[in-house]
């Protein structure tokens, strides 16, 4: 524990690097723990997976994000939250369409 928040606390480029890399692990970990817990449960469908992986991305990206916005790999998340955001209107849009 004491690793991560000396990871996030300082900024230099090898920070950042370790910063991204604690990001991906993270995000991994619950993207592919994530099924498992859905099936166990009995409420596996690729909609709540999207939308609770989707979370979970949201979550860690502000979590891990670095002191600089200029950060390239920041930058690429910001368009892949772009296209989440747009997929999970989606979503909800197909969600209200069958109720009403």
């Amino acid at each position: 524990m004491a690793e991560v928040r000396n990871i996030l606390a300082v900024d230099t480029p090898a920070a950042q690097k370790r910063r991204f890399r604690l990001f991906l692990a993270v995000l991994a970990g619950i993207i592919l723990a994530l099924p498992l817990i859905l099936i166990s449960t009995e409420r596996f469908s690729l909609r709540a997976y999207y939308v609770i992986s989707f979370l979970w991305f949201l979550i860690s990206s502000e979590i891990f994000a670095p002191s600089d916005p200029k950060t390239p790999w920041w930058s690429r998340l910001k368009w892949i939250k772009l296209l989440g955001w747009i997929v999970f209107a989606l979503i909800i849009a197909e969600r209200f369409a069958a109720i009403a």
